[in-house]
């Protein structure tokens, strides 16, 4: 059995004195045709944060739902890759001996809302799908969201009955192919996963800006941007094997991330072991554009203001094995949106 699980935390920002550009790309219309499709699950949103639970009522919730589902829909636009259905295969019946063989295979990841370890066995994940459970509950310190892709575990197992030799390299392939939908999707090589978890903070006292249509007000942390980030963790940036493999003290190794920033991107200091985030600061542009902005990898995020993926984020997921495409061109109403950004001093709590 195989059983894998990383799951970080992004911390709220309290960042020196600054300028930034507020860039309204949250207007790009969407014509992408890509594989990946992000699903949003709300079994474990226990607390009904995304409905009329959320602190600051229903609408409050139904604000963060559709927040949540554009930064989703964001994702599924920009990754093209095709994963294999994850299906329990039915059972196998010798038809000539007494012989029954079985599969099964489990998902684990932490309840949003408690933080206790879920284990689903032999879930259905359609093919291309990217599960992400969602909730939220209260998170200490001053974290804004915890997010991080789920475990795995599968098994191939019989009755101790018998089998023709035929038959038995029947259930090989079978078993082989089930453990390459389980372990990989169907890839051959890079990061997948059925999926994964995010966890968002509950607090009354955390000021959230829901509404992903407007910018937000001075003060407010911006759940959008925290979306985009915890997303992120759950595609495995900063949590996968793969992104630690290219986590070293110089900085990030993956070619793609270096030829984006012209060097080895910085790294955030060792936490729990590993290297999570880009450094605090690390600056990109976002992405299909050439407009400067923060990482919305790095660990922080000013009040009053919206990140957005950068090239330099991009790039990691590629590192990481995904595939990812450019985003639609602005159009020209953006474009003189874009001319005419807002710029907002930003000063350390």
């Amino acid at each position: 059995m195989h059983h894998r699980q990383l799951v970080f935390r992004t911390a709220k920002s309290f960042l020196r004195r600054t300028t930034v550009a507020v860039v309204l790309l949250a207007a790009l219309g969407s014509t992408s045709a890509n594989a990946i499709s992000i699903s949003v699950d709300y079994t474990y949103d226990t607390s009904n944060f995304f409905g009329a639970g959320n602190p600051n009522g229903a609408a409050a919730g139904a604000q963060a739902k559709s927040a949540l589902q554009a930064a989703a829909a964001y994702y599924s636009d920009i990754l093209a890759d095709t994963f294999s259905a994850i299906q329990k295969p039915a059972n196998f019946q010798s038809s000539l001996f007494n012989g029954v063989a079985f599969w099964d295979w489990t998902m684990s990841f932490p309840h949003p809302a408690t933080a206790a370890t879920v284990i689903l066995q032999n879930q259905s994940i359609a093919a291309d799908e990217y599960r992400i459970y969602v909730g939220a509950r209260s998170l200490s310190g001053s974290t804004l969201g915890s997010g991080g892709p789920g475990g795995f575990g599968w098994s191939a197992n019989n009755n101790g009955g018998g089998f023709s030799a035929a038959e038995v390299n029947q259930l090989s392939q079978i078993t082989q192919s089930f453990a390459d939908a389980v372990e990989d999707r169907g890839e051959a090589s890079g990061f997948a996963r059925w999926g994964g978890a995010v966890a968002f903070d509950s607090d009354a006292s955390t000021l959230w800006h829901y509404s992903h249509t407007t910018m937000p007000t001075a003060g407010t942390k911006d759940f959008y941007t925290v979306a985009i980030h915890e997303l992120g963790h759950a595609l495995g940036l900063g949590t996968s094997d793969q992104w630690q493999a290219f986590a070293t003290a110089s900085g990030f190794t993956g070619p793609a991330a270096i030829a984006e920033y012209g060097s080895n991107p910085p790294l955030s200091p060792l936490m729990g072991g590993v290297r999570s985030h880009w450094a605090s600061d690390t600056m990109s542009k976002v992405f299909g554009t050439m407009t400067p902005q923060e990482a919305v990898m790095d660990p922080d995020l000013m009040s009053g203001t919206r990140k957005f993926l950068t090239s330099l984020d991009a790039a990691a997921l590629t590192d990481i094995g995904w595939t990812v495409t450019s985003i639609p061109e602005p159009n020209s109403a953006l474009l003189a949106a874009l001319a005419a950004c807002v710029v907002l001093p930003i000063w350390r709590r």
